[in-house]
């Protein structure tokens, strides 16, 4: 890809963005790509509920952390909307930094996507602020370098996601419903979950026409547990 470059310019331009969660409504596991990833087979929806990315110019890469689970993420240099922010910046030649404002709602380590969805507020978010215009497709692969869940948090629609999650295509006349999300404050990193896995891989799915909630929790209804 290439890239125009942006020179720093002051500015107390404040740019927000929800980072809503991330729902795998199934997930299968198609085999092995390498000792780092497995295939996926996936459909992916988000929530109205989420985080919150705030992004403003600075002279250097800062973040404030607030919200329920603020505490618990890791320390900033290692903080994944703060690379985000450094990946894009390197991708296009930018001279500046943020100051940028996460309101953590999202629990962690939780397969909701909540880091996820961060980085890809913040590359939406910084690639307005910094007025380098990339199309949402290149965003999306510059999110796959920070984790495979990132591109389809950048293309924030429902989707169909294969690969180890840079194969993301749109998914059409998905109806709106709600649903209830229970999490017992208990980490469980993926990368844990998918060094555990030992079970026998599945085939992709054949999806219906899916456009009302009954054929929506039908279809669900018989998807591997």
């Amino acid at each position: 890809m290439n890239f125009r470059g942006n020179s720093f310019i002051s500015s107390t331009k404040v740019i927000s963005m929800a980072a809503p969660a991330k729902i795998n409504l199934y997930l299968n596991v198609i085999g092995k790509i390498n000792d780092s990833y497995h295939e996926l087979d996936s459909l992916v929806g988000f929530t109205t509920f989420g985080d919150k990315v705030s992004v403003r110019d600075c002279e250097e890469f800062r973040l404030e952390i607030s919200g329920p689970f603020a505490q618990m993420l890791p320390p900033e240099k290692n903080n994944l909307v703060i690379k985000a922010a450094k990946e894009l910046a390197r991708e296009t030649n930018y001279a500046g930094g943020a100051y940028i404002k996460l309101v953590k709602n999202l629990p962690i380590s939780s397969g909701i996507g909540g880091g996820s969805a961060d980085a890809a507020a913040t590359l939406i978010a910084l690639n307005r602020l910094w007025g380098v215009k990339l199309n949402k497709e290149d965003l999306m692969t510059i999110g796959l370098k920070l984790g495979s869940d990132v591109p389809v948090c950048v293309k924030g629609k429902i989707a169909r996601i294969g690969g180890r999650g840079e194969k993301v295509s749109s998914f059409e006349g998905f109806p709106k419903c709600g649903i209830l999300l229970v999490n017992p404050r208990v980490p469980i990193p993926t990368i844990d979950v998918f060094k555990a896995f030992h079970g026998k891989y599945s085939n992709h799915v054949e999806i219906p026409k899916i456009n009302d909630i009954e054929t929506l929790i039908e279809f669900l209804s018989i998807q591997k547990k």
